[in-house]
């Protein structure tokens, strides 16, 4: 599913080709993606500037109305001058001839319109950005939450941006084991894995969310049990944590008491 890094690169690829470009129709291919789409919000219109806060991408109209996108698991925007690819179930075509596509194989994405940013945040009940929030603020939040720190990492309305597979690197690179609970967690430790988060998802924006670019001593590329830890401390285990597939180095991450 893409995660905050995935999301920024989306955003970058919208501020890249779409936007200063006044939009001539809009096509709803498949109404569970786009359910009663306002179509006449977009057409005629303009898109001035693209933001992200956690996993959902926000293009902001002229008239300063919010067009977000959330890409589900397999979503994905393509720039066509031609033919859209395969499992398109969203279009806007602009005047110039050219076309956004929104393709998503599993159909989970979803489209939507809102008046203003604060109204799309309150819908989501979305908490502040991974990559926004302040030092105290995260101290703050976690040190006050009684579950595990997985759950926490990954709960968007706690903090937005970060999935399964984001937590999973923030936590390796933080020795943190994802069942550990957060009232366990030092002061120094939160700190820690706070500058690790910072850290892991601004790496992965660089490396353009390519699991093959990142450091390699990132966990990332080695989500598998064959692996070994990247930086050979030990060997990869997989388990559930929250009902999710979660990988952890056996030697790197140990359950605090």
């Amino acid at each position: 599913m893409p995660e905050l890094p995935d999301v920024e690169i989306y955003k970058q690829y919208f501020e890249e080709h779409f936007l200063n470009k006044k939009v001539k129709d809009v096509e709803v291919l498949n109404s569970k993606v786009a359910p009663d789409f306002p179509k006449q919000a977009l057409i005629g219109h303009t898109f001035t500037e693209a933001s992200r806060t956690g996993k959902y991408l926000m293009a902001k109209l002229d008239h300063g109305k919010i067009l977000s996108l959330h890409f589900g698991m397999t979503g994905f925007l393509k720039y066509t001058e031609a033919e859209s690819p395969e499992y398109t179930h969203f279009i806007i075509h602009f005047e110039n001839g050219s076309s956004m596509a929104f393709s998503d194989t599993r159909k989970l994405g979803h489209i939507n319109v809102f008046d203003n940013a604060t109204d799309f945040i309150s819908n989501y009940q979305l908490g502040p950005d991974a990559l926004e929030i302040s030092k105290e603020a995260f101290l703050a939040l976690v040190l006050s939450k009684s579950g595990m720190i997985k759950s926490t990492l990954t709960n968007q309305k706690y903090i937005a941006g970060i999935g399964n597979v984001y937590a999973d690197e923030i936590l390796y690179q933080a020795s943190i084991h994802p069942q550990t609970r957060c009232k366990s967690l030092s002061n120094e430790e939160v700190e820690h894995l706070y500058h690790c988060m910072r850290d892991v998802l601004t790496q992965s924006i660089k490396a353009s969310a390519i699991p093959d670019n990142l450091p390699k001593n990132f966990l990332t590329p080695k989500r598998g049990e064959q692996d070994t830890c990247p930086e050979g401390r030990g060997s990869i285990k997989k388990l559930k944590v929250a009902g999710r597939s979660t990988y952890i180095c056996s030697e790197n991450q140990k359950i605090k008491k």
